[in-house]
């Protein structure tokens, strides 16, 4: 079979629910004006929309990483993931992390940029979504195949680890990200 094929089919079957997670995002201009009203400077609205979209960054990161967990973890059970071939594996959810996240951050970010009319905080989540998704993939795969070599049982322990990676690291990376361009301060 064609590497690059069964790459492309992991990457659309995660990229299903990671997008419906994703939409949450898009739907968060309405909201803040009714809740807000429009009175509200563009400080406070960049404020309320940072703190909207900071836990989506992370939520959808987590699936993303416990995606990618249950995919390895699956291998380890049929013993399909090996030392002979795990740098291999790590190489693969790389990539499909990359696609997802290269899909997901150009969803978002087009839906940020025009829902909430700033083209610069699309940027910033589009830029964090990618990140996270990297990072998460990463998470996914590395902690369940550290945990195998020390001993430990890459089912029951690798949750608690990628969904910690997942989370302070698309809360730091978004919020930085953010702050670096100039949008909080």
């Amino acid at each position: 079979m064609n590497a690059r094929r069964l790459i492309a089919d992991e990457a659309k079957e995660r990229l299903f629910v990671l997008v419906q997670l994703s939409v949450a995002a898009e739907t968060i201009g309405k909201p803040r004006r009714f809740i807000l009203g429009d009175d509200l400077g563009p400080r406070h609205l960049v404020d309320f929309s940072l703190a909207a979209l900071g836990p989506i960054v992370a939520g959808v990161g987590g699936n993303a990483g416990t995606q990618t967990l249950a995919v390895t973890v699956r291998a380890f059970a049929t013993n399909q993931l090996t030392t002979s071939n795990q740098w291999r594996a790590v190489g693969r959810e790389i990539r499909v992390a990359l696609l997802n996240g290269l899909t997901i951050a150009l969803l978002i970010g087009i839906g940020v940029s025009l829902v909430l009319q700033s083209p610069a905080l699309g940027l910033v989540i589009g830029a964090a979504m990618m990140t996270n998704i990297v990072i998460a993939g990463l998470a996914g795969v590395l902690v369940p195949l550290t945990l195998e070599r020390a001993g430990a049982d890459p089912a029951v322990a690798s949750s608690v680890f990628v969904t910690m990676t997942t989370d302070s690291m698309g809360f730091l990376v978004f919020l930085g990200l953010a702050v670096a361009s100039g949008l909080a301060g």
